[in-house]
């Protein structure tokens, strides 16, 4: 892992020679860290990619200001944290999401602490330590870095180092303790590091690295777009249509120069005039006649004014939104005409400027679509035709789909459909697919990405019925394995034990072994009992397994739950499988934890003992700790094999 002043480095080559392979190692490195917040706060997988992917963005867009910090980790910390904590705001579950925080609340956790509930409110604790003290505790549990090196980063001699980074932990836990979990200094240094750093996403790095470098070339590294889009992808407008559209606008949809016709500098917004020549249906509604352009003009400076950044939730914008949804015709083209008047470099008003275009597509959706399209790329062509066109798709496919195989634009066609596609799927998933056939016929190029788009939209939001249709209807085995392999991750996020019964519906034995491997660690690591009683289960009913995931889930079992893994590992009576869990349970126990430790190494063969890194590690720290006790674990040890090794590594 590089040191902070690698990252120091990374950033400098990225910000002064646009190395973008730096901008990605920096990504790949602290993806790990921001997929932790986001994974402790949230529980939709999609969002929490989402939350990586902004992040990034913003880390992109603020490196020069990052780079001045004497360590980055804390700085993506914070903003790790802040970005989760904007996010589960947002959610329309947020209600759900609290009651369940506050029923954890309640009870009063056990000494060695019920991670489950720790680890919800862990980041915003975080956040209410000093700087330093932050900085101290990413580097050392998470980048494994010693007290010393942190020391000499950090200005620091090596003791006060570990002694304020001691200091730290003690804080963290009294913060935790006053929000009613009760755990004990000593039990969160033990949790912290596998915490602070679980196993990202296969991809995820690469995701968010790609999105952050798209948004940042088509504009500048230093522009402010990015954390208008960011704002884009996280909020939902009050009104139905513009809540699918806040859910349609796809992060990393880039346009070149090229992607509208220019017509006339920015007067085709400003213009009050609609196209005429319209060529579909036009929805009859009565023009309102209380709109003042002056007060909507006051009221949109003030938001293009204030301090804060664009956040589409404050009251002001959700007023205007639900005031724009309020407009006749006559009167939406002219509000859009005053919100082209109003000079707005940070693009604050974007999601007014979608809505408006979606209440006019809405109304006239051919002439607001057209009117889109002819928007010049500096402006407002991103936010327009997003909000024109998809708002038409939801409401008349056919007539939508005709206009964009029609039409002479060059705006990229694909990236419009995929958030049609997105939200149809949540809705219909055999819809979905059958709209990516037809789309196929227009746009064969991208045949391919619109049908895996529909797929993997409706195995995210309804995976069961996804999983069902796939094991019935695809035949290439390859891409059979791997798509029902990512629906049933995704049924895992929710339903582990449902997932894992079905995994041998995946017929390569690999890919297989690597989604029960995906499933149960992660199920183990958040709910370490749950997923303990059901391994107790399947092996009560003579289940087989494959050693590799035995191994996995005994690791991981370690880590939150020993007793429960020392409990699962004595009814294995295969002892291939006996052996796979005890030496996961060697790989994940604490060495501190000696009863776990010693039960493991009694247990497991002498091959297992030779090829299990960690017990090594355990025996020769154990030795220079404590001669005696090693010395007679050994004495009583069996002749044989393992003795024989053992002694090898504990010499008298």
């Amino acid at each position: 892992m590089p040191a902070a002043s690698d990252a120091h480095e990374l950033l400098r080559r990225f910000l002064d020679d646009g190395d973008e392979s730096a901008f990605r190692e920096l990504v790949e490195h602290f993806t790990p860290l921001v997929y932790g917040v986001a994974r402790r706060k949230l529980d939709d997988v999609q969002l929490i990619e989402e939350v990586c992917q902004n992040v990034f963005v913003v880390l992109a867009g603020k490196a020069l200001t990052v780079s001045r910090y004497r360590y980055p980790g804390a700085w993506i910390h914070r903003a790790a944290t802040l970005e989760t904590l904007k996010a589960a705001r947002n959610l329309a579950t947020r209600k759900r999401h609290l009651a369940m925080i506050e029923n954890e609340l309640k009870t009063r956790l056990p000494e060695d602490a019920d991670w489950k509930s720790v680890r919800v409110l862990l980041d915003e604790a975080l956040l209410k330590l000093p700087e330093r003290d932050r900085a101290i505790l990413i580097a050392h549990y998470f980048e494994e870095r010693s007290f010393p090196a942190i020391a000499a980063q950090l200005g620091l001699n090596a003791d006060a180092a570990q002694k304020r980074g001691a200091r730290a932990i003690a804080k963290l836990a009294r913060l935790l303790n006053r929000k009613g979990i009760a755990i004990s200094a000593a039990a969160l240094a033990a949790g912290l590091a596998p915490e602070l750093a679980p196993a990202a996403p296969v991809g995820l790095a690469m995701k968010s690295a790609s999105a952050a470098l798209a948004a940042t070339s088509s504009v500048g590294a230093t522009t402010t777009l990015s954390a208008s889009l960011i704002a884009m992808t996280t909020s939902h407008i009050t009104t139905i249509t513009t809540f699918a559209l806040a859910a349609l606008i796809p992060l990393g949809f880039r346009l070149t120069t090229a992607s509208f016709k220019r017509v006339n500098e920015p007067a085709a917004l400003r213009s009050p005039e609609v196209a005429s020549t319209s060529r579909g249906p036009t929805t009859q509604v009565s023009q309102t006649s209380d709109f003042d352009p002056e007060w909507f003009r006051s009221r949109l400076q003030r938001l293009v004014d204030g301090d804060d950044r664009n956040d589409p939730d404050q009251a002001d914008a959700r007023r205007l939104q639900r005031h724009l949804f309020g407009l006749g015709e006559e009167d939406i083209a002219k509000a859009i005409a005053v919100l082209g008047e109003i000079e707005d470099p940070d693009f604050r008003l974007g999601l007014l400027v979608t809505a408006a275009f979606a209440r006019f597509a809405e109304l006239n959706p051919t002439a607001a679509v057209d009117r889109a399209a002819n928007l010049t790329l500096e402006r407002w062509g991103y936010y327009a035709i997003n909000g024109a066109w998809q708002t038409w798709a939801f409401s008349d496919w056919d007539s939508a789909i005709r206009w964009l195989a029609g039409t002479k634009t060059e705006f990229d066609h694909v990236a419009l459909v995929w958030g049609v596609l997105d939200q149809e799927a949540k809705l219909d998933g055999r819809t979905a697919l059958r709209w990516a056939e037809e789309l196929a016929e227009d746009f064969p190029r991208h045949s391919e990405s619109l049908y895996e788009r529909a797929l993997s939209a409706w195995t995210l939001a309804q995976p069961e019925a996804a999983i069902a249709w796939m094991d019935e209807n695809l035949r290439d085995p390859v891409r059979r394995d791997q798509r029902l392999g990512n629906a049933l991750e995704s049924l895992g996020t929710h339903a582990p034990a449902q997932a894992l019964d079905q995994v041998d519906l995946i017929e390569n034995p690999e890919r297989r072994r690597e989604v029960s491997y995906n499933l149960y660690w992660q199920w183990a690591l958040i709910q370490p009992d749950e997923s303990a009683t059901y391994l107790a289960e399947a092996f009560a009913h003579d289940r087989t397994w494959d050693t590799h995931f035995l191994w996995s889930a005994g690791e991981a079992l370690a880590r939150n739950a020993p007793e429960r893994a020392l409990e699962i590992a004595r009814m294995a009576r295969v002892p291939q499988e006996r052996d796979a869990l005890y030496g996961g349970i060697l790989s994940g126990a604490a060495f501190s934890d000696y009863t776990t430790i010693l039960e493991a190494a009694d247990a497991i063969s002498a091959e297992t003992a030779r090829t299990n890194n960690c017990l090594q590690g355990f025996l020769t720290d154990w030795w220079k700790r404590d001669p005696t006790a090693a010395v007679a674990w050994v004495d009583a040890m069996p002749e044989g094999d393992k003795k024989s090794w053992v002694q090898h590594i504990m010499p008298r």
